[in-house]
């Protein structure tokens, strides 16, 4: 039986060696892998098929030899691994995606449709050349394209037999790419062209896409890109209080006639008790309170100006809008605001920053530990 096992590891051995060697000098390799890595590939691969040929002409391999092989191969994974600059990962089924910026897109005249789709080898009829097309993606700055006026959009696909996603895009010929960052996503409307792109265009690593290539032929020309920067990718303050767990604070605000100025574009620290602070608090509660103590309630959790949870601790205090001190305290790891725990910190917005806590936060700061 261990003769049998025996071969059968053998064979496997050779095979995946004879595998990877294969692979590692075909013109494969740069899609799956960073070129620069192509040597220490090689090495693997053959160091592989080395020891499944010795064992099958009978040479026994010791522990030694079996570690050696384990790590070489641990390198090629994890240093062979294609590894670039991210130009950043959205997810766009994200509600906070559907902004305002596609008001301004005339999608009657272009539909809109997946990147995906425009970026494979095969794609659908909707985007086939000469069609007028609205598609979305993270841009990426390519040398080569630059020189041509043009920059790459890319998405990323995940497959199911991969542990990483894999990046399609397209070239988008624009005259102003000074108005473009790598990594910004961006809204593009435009044609669909079909012409073989006279560069060569390079493979990279794009946010979480372990391959990313660029269609050699098919591309847009942009007529309209609309680009958001990383902050409109966030969600508003408004979308942030809202939801389980942290609603009542969000009906308080409404009630309050605060909602309206924390959806505007003034930045604000907000401290949100959660619903569990709220349903603790002694005598009436934000929907019992009549509109002056209600108004003095919210106001007292509302700071103006954008603290993060380290902004705060450096501080000290802050004042509220009510016009009361907020003391900050740090001790082992544990940050307080006038006594109340933060359990969750810098929830970053659109127009300031949110901090969840419990319980309610005290007013009587007088009370409070010097």
């Amino acid at each position: 039986m261990k003769r049998i096992y025996g071969v059968l590891e053998s064979c496997i051995l050779v095979m995946i060696g004879t595998g990877i060697l294969w692979f590692s000098l075909s013109d494969q390799y740069e899609l799956l892998m960073n070129a620069k890595f192509r040597p220490l590939t090689v090495s693997g691969a053959a160091l592989v098929l080395l020891l499944g040929v010795a064992t099958v002409l009978g040479r026994r391999k010791g522990l030694g030899a079996n570690m050696f092989v384990f790590a070489v191969m641990l390198a090629v994974v994890v240093i062979g691994k294609p590894y670039l600059p991210a130009v950043g990962s959205i997810d766009q089924t994200d509600p906070g995606f559907e902004a305002a910026l596609w008001e301004q897109v005339d999608l009657a005249r272009y539909p809109r449709v997946l990147l995906l789709d425009l970026s494979s080898r095969q794609p659908s009829e909707e985007v086939s050349p000469g069609k007028s097309v609205t598609t979305v993606g993270v841009v990426k700055r390519l040398e080569g394209l630059t020189e041509r006026t043009s920059f790459a959009l890319m998405t990323t696909f995940m497959y199911c037999c991969l542990a990483d996603a894999v990046g399609f895009g397209v070239r988008v010929q624009w005259d102003d790419l000074s108005s473009l960052k790598d990594g910004q996503l961006a809204i593009v409307s435009g044609t669909v062209y079909d012409e073989a792109a006279s560069i060569r265009l390079p493979n990279f690593r794009s946010g979480r896409a372990m391959v990313s290539s660029v269609n050699e032929s098919r591309y847009l020309v942009a007529d309209q890109i609309l680009s958001y920067h990383q902050e409109d990718q966030l969600p508003t303050m408004t979308d942030a209080i809202s939801g389980p767990r942290k609603e009542r604070f969000g009906r308080a605000l409404t009630a309050a006639g605060t909602w309206s100025e924390l959806a505007g574009t003034d930045r604000y620290t907000v401290f949100v008790p959660v619903d569990l602070a709220i349903d603790a608090m002694d005598g009436l509660k934000p929907g019992e309170m009549p509109l002056t103590a209600l108004e003095s309630f919210v106001s007292a959790h509302i700071v103006r100006g954008d603290y993060s949870l380290e902004k705060l601790v450096e501080a000290g205090s802050v004042r509220s809008l009510s016009g009361g001190i907020i003391k900050v305290r740090s001790v082992n790891g544990e940050t307080t605001v006038n006594g109340s725990r933060v359990l969750l910190k810098n929830r970053r917005t659109r127009n300031g920053v949110i901090h969840f806590i419990y319980p309610v936060l005290s007013p009587d700061v007088s009370a409070l530990d010097p």
